[in-house]
């Protein structure tokens, strides 16, 4: 079994937050990841609060932001052909264009000059 993968962040500039990758074993030995992504949650102007959601993923989608995202120690790739930098969730709620999905799930897509 893979040992955890962590990303230190700072959200909104101003929030340390780890998001982590943790791989585990289905009942028939098929490999899955639990993604923990932070977020900040504005519950009032004065009193923001860093809070977590939690992804099961597998396969493709696995393997996509484990390479391109925990092994390159980054939470936003920012994509040629794309206005806005991609972050782990984009790629989860598939919140872009299917033409950019399937080529970051492939790794045949091109970063952009930052």
């Amino acid at each position: 079994m893979k040992a955890t993968k962590t990303i230190n962040a700072v959200l909104n500039n101003e929030f340390e937050a780890d998001f982590t990758l943790e791989f585990a074993e289905d009942e028939k030995g098929n490999e899955y990841g639990i993604l923990t992504c932070p977020f900040v949650k504005w519950l009032s102007l004065e009193e923001p609060v860093v809070w977590t959601r939690n992804y099961t993923i597998s396969g493709d989608l696995l393997a996509c932001i484990e390479k391109h995202y925990f092994d390159k120690n980054e939470v936003a790739i920012p994509v040629k052909g794309y206005p806005y930098d991609i972050e782990m969730e984009d790629i989860i709620h598939k919140i872009l264009p299917q033409k950019i999905y399937e080529k970051m799930i492939k790794g045949s897509f091109k970063i952009r000059d930052a």
